[in-house]
């Protein structure tokens, strides 16, 4: 395909260059001390759960986690008891 002398294609539109992150500041030993014992209170909630299960000798049937009472996880136990759409 030939095109006519003179004419040319629209100029592109030019972006601006993404701007760079501001430098990550390190954290205060009291932020780090502060998140260090967050994280270990959580690691012990876990823990306690998993020694619950462990003690149970099971987990909990699909049907009976807490996180199917509704929603998107509610149609997945509806297909694995053999209903569904």
């Amino acid at each position: 395909m030939t095109r006519s002398r003179g004419r040319s294609d629209p100029p592109k539109k030019k972006r601006a260059n993404k701007p760079r992150p501001n430098p990550i500041k390190p954290l205060s030993e009291d932020d780090r001390a502060r998140l260090a014992q967050a994280e270990f209170n959580l690691a012990m909630i876990h823990l306690g759960e998993a020694e619950k299960l462990a003690a149970w000798s099971e987990a909990p049937k699909r049907e009976d986690a807490a996180y199917t009472a509704g929603g998107k996880h509610d149609d997945l136990s509806r297909r694995a008891r053999g209903g569904g759409r």
